[in-house]
């Protein structure tokens, strides 16, 4: 059986200080080793696994990360979940932006993320900019990188139709979001009902496997936690123990903030 980690040690050590802003911890590798990934190198990311094999805990991993490597003007958090459990949490930082879109209306919250990447993009044109990053370096009005996680992706997909012009919209947007500072990290425990043409469009796919007897999950308050998993990222397959983030954890890490 993995080891439990608790997310509180991995961040207090040197390696997590050490970090790249858009650097994230998922946990460890099999030696004890802090495993990282960069949002800016994995571009739009899609997890996918079964329940309990890590996706939700690894979703949570990548946001506190980013939330405690950067204040509120340097980065910001579109939340979207249509089942309005998960994701809560978040919506009390100071990170998390409210899209004026009605909050169950998620084509009209996708148009209006449309909308405000279409206006950065004006802004790089007219001043020249490469990207956001070249931009932040020689304006002094900067502007934040945007995380938008999506929970339960297949749920926000089928709620209220137009199942077909969110996935076209959102392939529309994944062309446009590197250069502007925008990440999507959706998140999903039904693969095999999401549109292949949409998984094709992400930059990154990470794939949870699950062990075949379970014996690697832990039983803590009433829920299946991620203890060890083995994921793959594009090409590479790796072996990972993961964090465990407790709700005493959640409530230290909003006074933090």
């Amino acid at each position: 059986m993995g080891n439990l980690i608790l997310f509180k040690d991995l961040i207090e050590k040197d390696d997590f200080k050490k970090l790249d802003k858009l650097d994230a911890c998922l946990g460890t590798d099999t030696i004890g080793n802090n495993l990282n990934i960069n949002i800016k190198t994995l571009g739009n990311t899609f997890l996918a696994g079964a329940t309990g094999s890590g996706v939700d805990s690894t979703l949570y991993n990548i946001i506190i990360s980013l939330i405690l490597k950067n204040e509120p003007n340097e980065l910001k958090l579109i939340l979207l979940d249509p089942l309005k459990c998960d994701l809560e949490l978040f919506r009390k930082l100071p990170h998390a932006i409210n899209l004026c879109s009605k909050e169950f209306d998620f084509y009209g919250n996708l148009i209006e993320i449309n909308e405000m990447i279409d206006i950065r993009i004006k802004t790089l044109d007219e001043l020249g900019y490469k990207d956001i990053y070249e931009y932040n370096l020689k304006e002094n009005n900067k502007m934040e990188v945007i995380a938008i996680a999506i929970d339960w992706a297949n749920d926000f997909f089928e709620a209220h139709g137009k199942a077909i012009e969110k996935i076209e919209l959102l392939i529309k947007m994944f062309e446009k979001t590197k250069r502007v500072g925008f990440y999507f990290i959706v998140a999903t425990h039904r693969l095999h009902l999401i549109n292949k043409k949409l998984i094709d469009k992400f930059d990154s796919l990470v794939a949870f496997l699950d062990y075949p007897d379970n014996k690697d999950s832990f039983l803590i308050d009433n829920q299946d936690k991620l203890v060890r998993t083995h994921f793959i990222i594009k090409n590479d397959s790796i072996n990972v123990e993961g964090i465990i983030v407790l709700p005493i954890e959640f409530e230290e890490l909003f006074k933090i903030i």
